[in-house]
């Protein structure tokens, strides 16, 4: 599959344009702050139904406008579809495929897979937990839907728990009665759901325990709180002991193609590892959250769980984030993406699109040539590039493909050069 139009108006510094596309190599090259990066922000919207920096549609319109539009025509193995993506302020979002609305926005992820390599991937190595959970569950949801309903499920259920643990606090005691949000004092530990994924893009049903969200202790049927617990222990127990399955199952298949991936663009210097860190690899689930009651009601939210997940990035054999240079790190990232993209290629049966953001930075001309040779292969589908110097671009592009095509960007207004 692969995109032949894209139409924008209103989206961020972009006024309004219209971009054909090859079907293979594509770059958009342009001073910073130009609006390459909108551009590439507009193709993942599409897929998604969000941005992949904006957590707000809002955010998303042109200063001074009230609403943006993006349209993009697809080709693929069945002919042509089309989708749009429409916000106007003050309103619920739009999205449409061939003319029709989706009864849940969450069933439009996967259906036009992509995957984005950007600059504010180093979160994966910088940032808490959170943000290694949601590159899992990302890549997870994309090729499977019932992946995402027990995400959104086991999100939706722990956020009941934690509140019901609030308002089994005694009277006096720290944050008795105040609102029921499911944030722990500290802000929310790790819960969340994904930012960059798709957990935010609906709802996939109620769950039994879904009543008690009126604020009260005992649920309508007279329980205790602590039956109403085990209801919620119930649902945690069973969504959560799916999504880890998978969750394992994937970084074991997915980890010998992300240290292939890291080889070929490293020429094999180093040894990179990616390690599962779960409460669920020592400990039964249902047995695990009757062990930490204590510990939960102490601290007013579920302390143990696969919310707790986590990734080690090692780079032979030490953490990567504390012995790493910064090329090291960006090749890391680059891998782990190129392996997402595999990954999501073999499973789904679809080649998604691919996008490179700013990747060359911090790269040294041999690995950002061999990263390039090796998208512009037959295993890749359609790519979309963006970089600042056209010279430096058109030389490495030059000695790879003669399938290619450059636009230039300026204020958010875009001009093809090639």
């Amino acid at each position: 599959m692969h995109l032949r139009t894209l139409s924008v108006v209103h989206f961020k510094n972009i006024r309004e344009a219209a971009v054909d596309f090859s079907p293979r190599l594509n770059a958009f090259i342009g001073n910073n702050g130009a609006g390459k990066t909108n551009f590439l922000d507009a193709l993942y919207a599409l897929s998604f139904s969000k941005s992949f920096f904006n957590p707000s549609d809002q955010m998303s319109v042109t200063h001074g406008e009230s609403w943006f539009m993006l349209q993009g025509r697809y080709e693929g193995e069945s002919g042509e579809e089309q989708v749009v993506y429409a916000y106007r302020n003050g309103e619920k979002k739009q999205l449409r495929r061939n003319g029709k609305a989706y009864r849940k926005l969450a069933d439009h992820i996967g259906r036009f897979p992509l995957v984005m390599v950007s600059p504010s991937d180093a979160s994966l190595i910088l940032g808490g937990s959170e943000e290694r959970r949601k590159f899992i569950d990302g890549v997870i949801s994309q090729y499977n839907p019932a992946y995402l309903d027990d995400l959104l499920r086991y999100n939706r259920v722990l956020l009941q728990r934690n509140t019901l643990l609030k308002q089994m606090a005694p009277v006096g005691h720290p944050g008795h009665g105040n609102s029921p949000n499911g944030n722990s004092p500290n802000g929310s530990p790790d819960h969340g759901s994904s930012a960059h994924g798709p957990s935010g893009s609906g709802s996939s049903g109620h769950s039994p325990a879904d009543h008690s969200h009126s604020g009260q202790v005992a649920s309508a049927h007279g329980s205790s709180a602590y039956g109403l617990l085990d209801v919620y222990d119930g649902e945690l127990v069973r969504a959560g002991e799916s999504l880890y399955r998978l969750r394992k199952e994937f970084i074991r298949e997915l980890k010998p193609v992300f240290q292939s991936f890291y080889t070929t663009i490293s020429g094999g210097h180093e040894e990179v590892g990616l390690h599962y860190h779960s409460d669920l690899n020592s400990h039964d689930f249902e047995q695990l959250l009757k062990e930490t009651l204590p510990a939960d009601r102490a601290a007013q939210f579920t302390t143990a769980g696969i919310h707790k997940d986590d990734l080690r990035l090692t780079l032979d054999g030490h953490s990567l984030k504390k012995t790493g240079s910064q090329g090291q790190q960006k090749t890391y990232l680059v891998a782990l993406k190129l392996a997402q993209f595999e990954f999501i290629r073999q499973t789904a049966g679809i080649t998604p699109i691919l996008l490179l953001d700013d990747i060359f930075d911090k790269l040294d001309s041999g690995r950002v040539e061999q990263i390039v040779r090796m998208v512009a292969g037959d295993r890749f589908g359609q790519i979309v590039i963006t970089d600042t110097n056209r010279d430096h671009l058109d030389t490495i592009l030059q000695k790879v493909t003669p399938d290619y095509r450059i636009f230039m960007v300026d204020q958010g207004k875009v001009e093809v050069l090639r």
